[in-house]
């Protein structure tokens, strides 16, 4: 899930129970479809 707190946007997601709040470093949401294509490509 990805959702903005403040100015910042945020993806909110859990791996094998694991849960994991990471900040996607963007205040406009332009380039967060590509971070996390690139992300999901790296695992």
């Amino acid at each position: 899930m990805i959702y903005k707190r403040g100015t910042w946007f945020w993806a909110d997601f859990s791996v094998n129970g694991v849960r994991y709040r990471v900040p996607l470093k963007d205040t406009k949401g332009r380039r967060i479809a590509a971070r996390l294509q690139r992300r999901n490509e790296g695992k």
